[in-house]
């Protein structure tokens, strides 16, 4: 849910943004209780739904692999290499 809904989410491919839900994501990730977090995730629904962005019902896992003799491949955190950097290949070489 995070990557799709958060400001600058990997999946977030609408675009969306809402302060308010990008501070309870925070929140709900640091919250130990289960009854506090499942409280900050029912927020998090009810003000996405009032906003009538677009939800997605599954995330897809993100991984890219790369040969060894691939060279100058620069790892990004939290999403794809090929989708969130598509000029970054300009710069990849094949070892020898």
């Amino acid at each position: 849910m995070k990557s799709q809904i958060q400001t600058k989410g990997s999946q977030n491919a609408t675009g969306y943004t809402n302060p308010k839900v990008d501070e309870l994501l925070v929140q709900g990730a640091k919250e130990q209780d289960d009854t506090k977090r499942k409280a900050i995730y029912d927020e998090i629904q009810k003000i996405v739904i009032a906003d009538n962005a677009q939800y997605y019902m599954v995330t897809l896992k993100n991984f890219t692999a790369f040969d060894k003799k691939v060279k100058d491949v620069v790892a990004l955190k939290g999403g794809d290499i090929l989708r969130q950097n598509n000029d970054q290949f300009m710069d990849w070489w094949l070892e020898q």
